[in-house]
């Protein structure tokens, strides 16, 4: 059975309900600022320009799901998903701007971004295992997940 990294809760259809729930909010708000009842056009357009930043992260750039099929470590963001051999990971670390992200760098191509909680350090225990000798970090926000984090670890 292979085991998954899940780090959301309510798995990874999480951040499609967050947002869908948001965009619909959005649509509110764009028919009120129109019918002249809604919020000031200023507010409105940071609300927009934040929602789409976000959605752009949590949809398409932020893992939801990773798991290890052999040597392969495969990841999965709602919109987006790939697979990488665990050879051509160079480092696993915090995130540089965010403690409680982690990053997995890769030789080529864009780095895997993950939330980091309770189970990261199993999932890279296993990548280890089969990458002997990679350079592997994790930050204070892990550390303190394992101490305040209800519940048992999200790799299962």
């Amino acid at each position: 059975m292979t085991k998954h990294y899940r780090p959301m809760p309510g798995g990874p259809w999480f951040p499609l309900v967050i947002f869908g729930f948001f965009g619909v909010f959005a649509v509110a708000m764009a028919v009120s600022l129109l019918t002249g009842s809604g919020p000031p056009a200023w507010f409105a357009v940071i609300w927009l320009a934040a929602l789409a930043w976000n959605a752009y992260w949590f949809l398409w750039r932020l893992a939801t799901d990773l798991w290890l099929d052999g040597n392969t470590l495969h990841w999965k963001a709602p919109f987006r998903s790939g697979s990488v051999d665990v050879s051509a990971i160079e480092k696993v670390r915090p995130h540089r701007m965010a403690g409680n992200l982690e990053t997995i760098r890769l030789r080529e191509g864009r780095p895997i971004l993950t939330m980091a909680t309770r189970g990261i350090e199993e999932l890279n225990d296993d990548i280890v295992r089969r990458h002997p000798g990679l350079p592997v970090r994790v930050g204070r926000s892990v550390r303190w997940s394992n101490v305040f984090q209800l519940g048992g670890s999200r790799y299962r």
